[in-house]
């Protein structure tokens, strides 16, 4: 199902109302955004604040490479969200195509786990046969959605400084 970016930034804003907080994860350039996200939240954006509750799969290499090797590449996010999410965190997939093995499996363990999940990537994104939430940044080409990604983390933060920080 395909959600509008108002949509997106309300669940969002619902999953942190609920004590819960933002885990994302991609693979190559989109991992680089999860990561993004994360340390912007964490961290600080514009100005200073307390630190924003987030978590990122993509960034531990040892638990990458530990869970790929011992399992496949296609569960380095599942196997990490299995352990590490809770029902009131949301799951924010960033990914080009919406079709990489390991981002389809990480949707389906966080649906069998009651985790909302939001795969966000472009306008080339349709499957039929899965039944995921997505936002598209409604671009076709790799960098261009990979550019508006980018765009839409800095949206993300900004409307969560907006909302929760008084």
């Amino acid at each position: 199902m395909k959600i509008s970016k108002e949509q997106l930034f309300e669940s969002i804003i619902n999953s942190y109302r609920a004590g819960g907080g933002i885990i994302a994860c991609g693979n190559g350039g989109s991992a680089t955004q999860s990561n993004h996200l994360v340390e912007e939240l964490v961290g600080r954006y514009k100005n200073d604040r307390i630190p924003i509750k987030g978590l990122s799969l993509s960034s531990d290499s040892s638990i990458i490479t530990c869970i790929g090797n011992d399992y496949g590449f296609e569960y380095i996010f599942s196997r990490q969200i299995e352990c590490l999410a809770s029902i009131n965190d949301i799951l924010l997939c960033f990914s080009t195509s919406g079709k990489s093995k390991n981002i389809i499996n990480v949707l389906q363990k966080a649906k069998t786990l009651n985790i909302q999940a939001i795969l966000i990537t472009g306008d080339n994104y349709f499957d039929e046969t899965n039944d995921f939430v997505y936002y598209s940044v409604g671009e076709k080409e790799g960098r261009r959605i990979q550019e508006e990604h980018l765009v839409l983390i800095h949206d993300i933060i900004e409307n969560i400084e907006l909302n929760l920080i008084k």
